[in-house]
């Protein structure tokens, strides 16, 4: 195998930001990794989490793709899932949410991301550079407390553990891990019953045969629709539990029509739905709920 390492600098904090960039470039060098890296440009946006997030992956794409990569790896940990797991729980998750950071996925059809380090803690990696004599960077932020995943890593979580359970951390990750395991269980299905299901697709259109998805539980009716969201390529982030269910309870209504968020017009008559989207945004950059809170 052979690597390349990648750095964005969101140049958001200040000399701390260029500090940063200098040790991966050195590190890099001294492993004799070729290190690519780039900075975020402000002057026509104005800056947030969520672009950042959108600006790095982006970078991390193109350079992938520049220097031929079939992976991207990142470095988020137990710890990072653990904090998803709480935020989505807290604003009211589906299991999806509860599954946490998936330990990897496709961010194109010719490039994946793989997160090799999830499965440890933040205190077990600590303790391995640690014995490598390995130097590393803080990044002071995160110590405070401005947004809520920080009062959630800072605050919530020691107070859980020393007041609840000392082992929360490993606790949550068993949730997180059965989670995964039924939800990855439910979306096999739910793309088999979609196929059998599906009478016409265009890029804005579909139709469905309703009386084969009445057959199935609500549960497999409303993960069928999120599917067909994915496919379609539909923005999923104002999609709200209710509007899966409207969804699944317009399936035994003869006569029907409703809109949705996208916008997505909804149109049931006899045994066939209809979903149109009329001012089509083709948004290939959806994301699952949970997404939106990965770092």
């Amino acid at each position: 195998l052979s690597f390349a390492v990648a750095h964005f600098q969101h140049s958001l904090r200040g000399n701390d930001s260029l500090q940063d960039q200098l040790f991966v470039q050195t590190t890099s060098a001294h492993i004799g990794f070729p290190c690519f890296c780039q900075n975020a440009d402000w002057q026509q946006q104005t800056p947030s989490e969520s672009l950042a997030r959108q600006l790095r992956y982006d970078f991390l794409t193109q350079t992938a793709h520049a220097q031929h990569c079939a992976l991207v790896m990142t470095a988020h940990h137990a710890d990072d899932t653990v904090e998803t797991v709480l935020h989505h729980l807290m604003r009211g998750s589906t299991l999806a949410g509860l599954a946490g950071i998936p330990q990897s996925r496709q961010l194109n059809p010719h490039l994946r991301l793989e997160r090799p380090l999830l499965p440890f803690t933040k205190n077990q990696l600590l303790d391995y550079l640690t014995s490598l004599s390995q130097p590393f960077r803080t990044d002071h932020t995160n110590l405070e407390s401005h947004h809520t995943r920080n009062r959630i890593r800072n605050q919530l979580i020691p107070m859980l553990q020393q007041q609840f359970n000392p082992q929360l951390i490993p606790a949550i990750l068993r949730l997180s891990r059965q989670a995964a395991e039924v939800q990855h269980y439910l979306e096999t299905i739910s793309l088999s019953v979609l196929q059998e299901a599906l009478l016409e697709q265009t890029p804005n259109s579909c139709r469905l045969s309703t009386h084969l998805l009445t057959r199935h539980p609500e549960l497999i009716q409303r993960e069928v629709f999120v599917t067909l969201w994915k496919l379609q390529h539909w923005g999923r982030q104002k999609m709200t539990f209710p509007h899966w269910q409207q969804l699944s309870e317009s399936l035994l209504k003869t006569h029907h029509q409703f809109d949705l968020p996208g916008p997505i017009h909804v149109h049931k008559h006899h045994q066939l739905l209809h979903l149109h989207a009329p001012s089509l945004v083709h948004n290939s950059s959806s994301t699952t709920p949970q997404d939106s809170d990965y770092p």
